[in-house]
């Protein structure tokens, strides 16, 4: 029978005040002692700790107690009492010496287990980390060495600022303990554990190590170089009988980042010997967990493992949505469920990274998943990670997005994954097609499966933008917006119905921006379901009377702000102009009247300029609206003169009735001798005259001189002989001079 003897470590961060005593109650004080650089002994009947010179740089006060909390760990397997000491300083310069004492009689091999005691983000409860090492026994004792504790730079100055506990470890000696080999992974197990449980658990991690080189985030000879720096990850099963977020926990040496260097990313150079990679997985969890929720486990294990190797021991919110995606992706089991979404719903609206500032800041505490991360980054990691799913969706034959986006992050000047990931996508996937696109999926619920209903309770505690009455009306709205942001109006009809058919304008300006870089992005409300419309800086969503009649009850607008900075954190202003445009009946008749020159040809060749004109001689044509386009046709008898013509004038959807894009006049004596008459322009904007007490309604342009060429493009008139052939016709341009002049006008019916 193996004996086991467990060394475990108590880093901590904390957000509250220092307490007298932060690490609580420890126990019974079984002994203390002060021990500086020259080395020292902490030491009882059945206890000794021995530091040698050269161990700590400066004087510690370690104590030693009776543990009271954390000593049904390995359940029956367990064989001593249980200690913890404390006052170990996170940085040793050498190995330490522990000596325990024991009864009963032991196998040929024993071990002590070094570990890791972790206030966990997920549960908000203390919890163990073990890492086993051989030990020796002698007359009653066994003797194992503690590793050097490599700690980080600045970590003394850390523990001050955040109000870090004292170090701790708690040793004891446990029983029948086997040993498994998978791939990258060593496996430790009590030998009660169901060896085929064991297997599965082996081939679930040697498949997330595959799918790791399958998208190219490390090599195989990366692996190779990490696990003889530092030796294969152990995995220790304990006996503690634990489900649910705590049932598995992963503990990383501390280690910085990697930084750039001039020839390129040296992967590992930073690992120090004698760390390891510990993952720890209670009895209960490896035998009641379903093979789905063991295999996402290994592939977040996995996954969070080889990120640490580029970025240590911290984690962003890159690296924890990530993590959890892989989950989803490869076992096919999400954390993002329908309870979570009016949490973390809003986050990526407020920004790829400004999203953090919705959650209350906190010192960095450790995840289930391995490693310390910023309460604000966690939970911003899990509002942005279905971001992180379109990512991959979206690029499916992009096997090295993620690789790029880890390099990209660590080449950065900001080191924030939002560079990282533009630099990733590069200039042929820029962020004005990106950003909104991952909108549109998440708003019509493709990335995420929360219910109509949960994501209508967080979206319908937006701003409104109200409209009681079906006339023209416009409002405004201004709002700053963070880096790669949004921000989302609801645009309510009050009124019971719409008459007539009107449309939505929308429009977004912005002084410090590219008008490339905003967009609004239109949705229509009907029941619980969102309809994406479309999206531009400048949009109008047609036929609203159609869209109510049809169950459309209101109109959500996502106003995106895909600019990005990395290297500052200002706020730009976006500017939302929100126009109800009715589409009234009222225009009944057109006039037009013009004079200018043009250069015509003649049958006998020669050429010269000459004088246009054009007018109606009734004083207007009547006609009628088809959408946004005014279209009068004649055709009729003038002194025995037949004449047919059309005049169209087409109106710009989004400021209807003031602006005409462009419009024609054709014209045509359909007599052998006679004259037809062509006429365009374009880029018009009318005034309205609205006199009631006269019965009068119109719109009107003028223009006089050499303007008249701004607006008209093309007039041209052909003069047919009595056998109709042309013997006078012109080059199509206009020619305007002071005697230039030019007015259209249309008439409304009220």
């Amino acid at each position: 029978m193996k004996k086991l003897l467990l060394l475990l470590f108590l880093p901590l961060l904390l957000i509250s005040c220092p307490k007298d005593d932060p690490n609580g109650d420890p126990g019974e004080l079984l002994a203390e002692a002060e021990i500086g650089p020259a080395g020292g002994t902490l030491e009882t009947e059945e206890f000794t700790l021995t530091v040698p010179p050269g161990t700590f740089t400066e004087t510690q006060s370690l104590r030693l107690y009776a543990e009271e909390v954390h000593t049904e760990d390995f359940g029956g397997n367990t064989v001593t009492p249980v200690y913890r000491v404390t006052g170990i300083p996170a940085v040793t310069s050498g190995p330490m010496t522990v000596r325990i004492q024991y009864d009963g009689t032991l196998e040929e091999e024993s071990h002590v287990a070094m570990g890791g005691l972790d206030e966990m983000l997920e549960s908000e409860e203390e919890e163990a980390v073990y890492a086993l090492y051989p030990a020796t026994e002698s007359a009653g004792w066994l003797e194992a060495e503690i590793p050097v504790l490599p700690g980080e730079a600045g970590a003394e100055e850390l523990k001050s600022a955040l109000f870090w506990p004292e170090l701790s470890f708690l040793l004891y000696a446990v029983s029948d303990m086997n040993t498994q080999s998978a791939g990258y992974f060593k496996i430790r197990y009590p030998s009660g554990i169901s060896g085929q449980k064991i297997q599965q658990l082996a081939g679930y991690l040697d498949d997330a190590m595959q799918a790791c080189f399958d998208m190219k985030l490390v090599t195989r000879e990366g692996m190779d170089a990490g696990v003889q720096l530092s030796g294969k990850p152990v995995v220790v099963v304990t006996n503690k009988n634990v489900t649910g977020s705590s049932a598995y926990l992963v503990q990383m040496p501390w280690m910085s980042r990697l930084a750039k260097d001039d020839d390129g990313l040296v992967m590992l150079a930073r690992l120090p010997q004698y760390t390891g990679i510990r993952v720890n997985l209670s009895r209960s969890a490896l035998e009641d967990a379903s093979a789905n929720e063991l295999k996402a486990a290994c592939h977040m294990w996995v996954y969070r493992m080889v990120y640490f190797l580029y970025f240590g021991d911290y984690m962003d919110w890159f690296a924890y949505a990530s993590a959890l995606y892989m989950k989803e992706k490869y076992a096919g089991v999400s954390d993002y469920t329908p309870a979570l979404f009016p949490a973390v719903g809003m986050s990526p609206f407020t920004g790829m990274e400004a999203g953090k500032e919705l959650y209350p800041w906190g010192a960095a505490m450790a995840s289930n998943i391995g490693g310390r991360i910023l309460h604000h980054e966690k939970y911003h990691a899990m509002g942005m990670y279905p971001f992180v799913k379109y990512l991959d969706q979206h690029n499916p034959d992009d096997k090295e997005l993620f690789i790029r986006i880890i390099r990209e992050i660590i080449q950065s000047e900001s080191g924030k994954p939002m560079e990282g990931i533009i630099h990733a996508l590069g200039d042929a996937n820029p962020e004005y097609d990106w950003w909104p696109g991952f909108f549109e999926k998440y708003l019509t619920r493709e990335l995420a499966d929360i219910t109509a209903e949960q994501f209508l309770n967080t979206v319908k505690s937006l701003d409104e933008i109200e409209f009681d009455q079906e006339k023209d009306a416009e409002k405004s709205s201004s709002a700053d917006y963070a880096d790669l942001s949004a921000r989302l109006y609801r645009v309510k009809f009050t009124f019971p119905s719409f008459e007539n058919e009107a449309s939505l304008n929308l429009k977004l300006e912005s002084s410090e921006l590219n008008l490339n870089y905003i967009t609004a992005m239109a949705f229509g409300l009907k029941g619980e379901v969102l309809e994406y419309f479309d999206h531009a800086s400048n949009l109008t969503i047609e036929k609203l009377k159609t869209l109510h009649d049809n169950g459309t009850s209101s109109i959500l607008v996502a106003v995106v702000n895909s600019a990005s900075s990395p290297s500052t954190d200002d706020r730009l202003n976006i500017d939302l102009d929100t126009r109800l445009q009715t589409k009234p009946k009222d225009f009944v008749s057109v006039n037009i009247d013009l004079g200018c020159r043009t250069n015509v040809t003649f049958e006998s060749g020669s050429s010269g300029e000459t004088y246009f004109n054009y007018y109606i001689p009734s004083g207007s044509r009547s006609g009628e609206m088809f959408d946004y386009t005014f279209r009068a046709t004649w055709d009729e008898y003038v002194e025995s003169l037949h004449y047919t013509g059309t005049i169209e004038v087409e109106f710009d959807p989004a400021r209807y009735p003031f602006y005409i894009n462009q419009f024609s006049v054709i014209e045509d004596n359909q007599t052998a001798t006679g004259e037809s008459i062509t006429i365009t322009g374009e880029n018009i904007e009318l005034t309205e005259f609205n006199f009631s007490f006269m019965n009068e309604h119109y719109f009107k342009f003028s223009a006089y001189g050499t303007d008249v060429c701004t607006y008209i493009t093309g007039v041209d008139k052909i003069t047919r002989n009595s056998e109709g052939v042309a013997v006078i016709y012109g080059d199509g341009f206009p020619i305007c001079n002071t005697s230039s002049y030019f007015t259209i006008q249309l008439d409304c019916g009220d």
